[in-house]
C-alpha cells in the first residue's frame, strides 16, 4: 500500500490532477477566497508595502500567489512538510 506522501507525488504526474488543483481548495472549504482576503489585509497592516513573509505549510503555493499579486514588493519563503520528521 502506497503512503500518503507517495500518493500525493503521483498526483503530481497526472495532468488532470495538476490542472484542478488550484479549484480544488475552493470547492473543498467554505469560505476560502475570502479567508485569503482576509489574511491578505491583515498582512497589508501589519507588514506594509515591502515586507518578507514566511508562510508555512506553503503547499502548492495557493497563498503565496494571492499574495504576490495583492503586494508584489513583498518578497516570500515557502515551507511546506515533506515527511513525517519534521
Amino acid at each position: 500500500m502506497a503512503s500518503s506522501n507517495e500518493l500525493q507525488k503521483a498526483a503530481f504526474h497526472d495532468p488532470k490532477a495538476v490542472a484542478q488543483y488550484a479549484e480544488s481548495p475552493g470547492r473543498a472549504v467554505p469560505g476560502f477566497a475570502d479567508m485569503q482576503r482576509m489574511a491578505t489585509l491583515l498582512l497589508t497592516e501589519r507588514v506594509g508595502s515591502h515586507g518578507r513573509i514566511l508562510v508555512v505549510g506553503a503547499g502548492g503555493g495557493l497563498e503565496l500567489k494571492v499574495f504576490a499579486e495583492a503586494e508584489p514588493s513583498w518578497t516570500f519563503d515557502g515551507a511546506k512538510k515533506v515527511s513525517d520528521t519534521f
